[in-house]
């Protein structure tokens, strides 16, 4: 989800139209935006004025959840880039305002990867170094990061596609198809199935909610033996002792990217 404040509220329409719907959640006050972002984990704050007051504190909001981001767009003006400019980074971007309809979108991508995750990381990277198709992109995508869900108020934790049928009905597209495009277009020498594999491998160890090995599998959808296998391939050791060490896991990803990855595409 993407946490929307805009001052004066009349800018909302503007910037609404461009996000997700689905993924779009509009609010009322700075501290509202505040918690959204940091339940979220993403935001875009539109005003007309932003002093330096204000880009402080949005840094300050970033400040005390690491993992967020943020876009700030406002119109052109020597004193917004004198405001905005010291904390200017990779979780807060800027986007003029007579520039919105070109450059909120992909800042919108950017302010959506979660830096905490190596396979949301590595998405983006290919994602800006390689030219994919919209069918490749899009199974990567789910792969990697798949959209966060919103139902009766709540977040929904996502979860990856659990096989190839699955992918399929997520990206809109057979299964040939994406083998096709993902062959000719994704710079990793690796099978979607091999990378969806890590990905629920992941998704398990850093999974907080479901404390035994059966309830994710049961929120993964499937075979607590199913995950038990992938886990044994992947790593060569039962998903309990996976999720004792998490830090581990992510180790055994990067490895394994940078022996699948092809140039340009760098894990580092």
């Amino acid at each position: 989800m993407i946490a929307l404040y805009c001052e004066p509220p009349g800018m909302r329409a503007q910037l609404e139209e461009l996000l997700p719907a689905e993924q779009c959640q509009p609010v009322e006050s700075r501290d509202e935006f505040h918690a959204a972002v940091v339940r979220f984990g993403a935001g875009v704050f539109g005003a007309l004025e932003c002093h330096q007051a204000d880009a402080e504190w949005i840094a300050d909001m970033l400040d005390q959840s690491l993992h967020a981001a943020c876009t700030a767009v406002v119109p052109l003006s020597l004193a917004h880039v004198q405001s905005l400019r010291p904390f200017l980074s990779d979780r807060l971007g800027l986007v003029w305002l007579d520039e919105v309809h070109e450059q909120l979108p992909e800042a919108i991508r950017q302010t959506l990867i979660d830096r905490s995750n190596p396979l949301h990381l590595m998405a983006y990277r290919i994602i800006l170094s390689t030219e994919l198709s919209p069918v490749s992109r899009r199974a990567l995508e789910e792969i990697c990061c798949p959209p966060v869900l919103l139902s009766e108020g709540m977040t929904t934790r996502p979860t990856p596609p659990r096989n190839m049928k699955d992918l399929a009905r997520r990206a809109h597209h057979s299964i040939s198809g994406i083998r096709v495009h993902w062959r000719e277009h994704v710079p990793l020498r690796c099978t979607p199935k091999k990378l969806m594999e890590w990905a629920i491998l992941m998704w398990t160890v850093s999974d907080r909610v479901a404390r035994s090995a059966s309830g994710q599998a049961r929120n993964l959808a499937i075979h607590p033996r199913t995950l038990e296998r992938i886990c044994a391939r992947l790593i060569g050791c039962r998903i309990s002792e996976a999720k004792s060490d998490p830090e581990a896991v992510m180790q055994y990803f990067q490895e394994w990217v940078e022996e699948v990855s092809e140039p340009p595409f760098s894990a580092s």
